[in-house]
């Protein structure tokens, strides 16, 4: 069983710059790409398991346990742990426990040797990148001038959602990675404008812009138009 984790930590840490995502000045390997390494060398001879540990109106705590069958029993060979409050950033206002799961699967599959590079989830340093805390409102509000993202699926395809930058930009940096993905590729076609738009944002940071300018050289052959 040792040999099957080797051969899996040893193709993450083979993953090219492409499988990955850049963020800022560094390369992270995205969560799903560790789990699907970790099944395709251990099989049913691997298990996942989270467990949350605190849930409420404003934090969650979510445990991730990585165990291999050894011996006729499961052995734990690694654990982590995430942490995410829901007031922080527009992701988590509605989805904080499956971020936290995420974000605790990837640092336990790294505390067992599948990093593929840095030690945080790809979502992981994203979610901290873009989930600041909102400032206050003043007593006069300027009226909104920032632009609105659509997402659709296809270029002619149903609207998922519209949104402003951030959320727009932490969308695409989850569910448009893989060129091979056919429902990556129809992400892309439906939004490869939104992305064009967005690159001229005049509110888009340097991260914003990077996960972007990414996302078109990945997927440059697959024209949106």
């Amino acid at each position: 069983m040792e040999d099957k984790l080797l051969a899996a930590i040893k193709e993450c840490e083979e993953l090219d710059k492409n499988q990955k995502q850049k963020i800022g000045n560094k390369y992270y390997a995205l969560v799903h790409t560790r789990v699907q390494i970790f099944r395709k060398h251990l099989g049913s001879d691997g298990k996942i398991e989270t467990i949350i540990l605190e849930q409420d109106d404003h934090k969650v705590i979510v445990q991730a346990v990585i165990s291999i069958w050894r011996n006729d029993n499961w052995v734990q060979i690694a654990n982590d742990f995430a942490e995410e409050y829901r007031d922080q950033g527009m992701v988590n206002k509605t989805s904080a426990l499956e971020n936290c799961t995420t974000s605790s699967i990837g640092r336990a599959l790294s505390a067992c040797g599948l990093t593929g590079g840095e030690y945080a989830s790809a979502f992981e340093v994203d979610n901290a990148i873009n989930s600041k805390p909102e400032a206050k409102p003043k007593k006069i509000k300027k009226p909104d001038t920032s632009w609105n993202y659509t997402v659709r699926i296809g270029k002619d395809g149903d609207t998922l959602f519209t949104s402003k930058l951030q959320k727009f930009v932490a969308w695409c940096g989850q569910y448009i990675q893989e060129p091979e993905n056919e429902l990556h590729v129809k992400h892309f076609q439906g939004t490869q404008l939104e992305i064009e738009k967005a690159l001229k944002d005049h509110e888009i940071s340097s991260d914003q812009k990077a996960i972007l300018e990414a996302i078109m050289d990945k997927f440059g052959g697959q024209n949106g138009n």
